[in-house]
């Protein structure tokens, strides 16, 4: 649950999401953080992001992350890639980040993926969901703003709620 972006910092509106996952699981999420999450083939990583399209209902988006130096053939760098950026259409993708002391988390639907960049670990994606308003108030290549890959996410339900009382935060 996180708050609705405003400018009232006294706004008790937030945005609820229920995430639906198949098949996953969870006796094995210790095991993730054991072995080199670099390298792994982990169901959960972040990466970053960048907003060309400006985060209009998520829109046209980069994904990239930076490749360890010990990757030092071309091969192991593709492949790398292909592992820290493994997305398909019809997934999802969470995009997190802060704001004025302020955390936003919201859910995207995967609607196409691009090629891995030769040589870099990025890739054009294209998102649909709500406008990511930190791509707003930012420049484009945020550094507060993260994308979280999960796999076996089948659904996202979100609504937006109001506190039936008044929050301490």
């Amino acid at each position: 649950m996180v708050p609705v972006p405003s400018n009232d910092q006294g706004n008790d509106e937030y945005v609820l999401s229920i995430i639906v996952f198949s098949s996953r699981n969870v006796n094995s999420v210790d095991k993730w953080n054991e072995v080199d999450a670099e390298v792994a083939n982990v169901p959960e990583r972040t990466c970053d992001i960048i907003f060309p399209g400006g985060g209009y209902t998520g829109g046209e988006v980069e994904l990239s992350h930076r490749i360890p130096g010990k990757f030092t053939t071309a091969e192991q760098r593709q492949l790398y890639a292909e592992n820290i950026l493994k997305l398909q259409t019809n997934s999802w993708v969470m995009l997190s980040g802060t704001s004025g002391g302020r955390k936003f988390f919201r859910w995207y639907r995967v609607l196409n993926v691009g090629s891995i960049v030769p040589g870099t670990a990025s890739r054009p994606v294209t998102l649909q969901g709500a406008d990511w308003e930190l791509a707003k108030t930012h420049s484009l290549a945020n550094p507060n703003t993260k994308a979280t890959i999960m796999e076996g996410v089948v659904g996202v339900f979100e609504k937006r709620i109001r506190l039936e009382t008044s929050s301490l935060w």
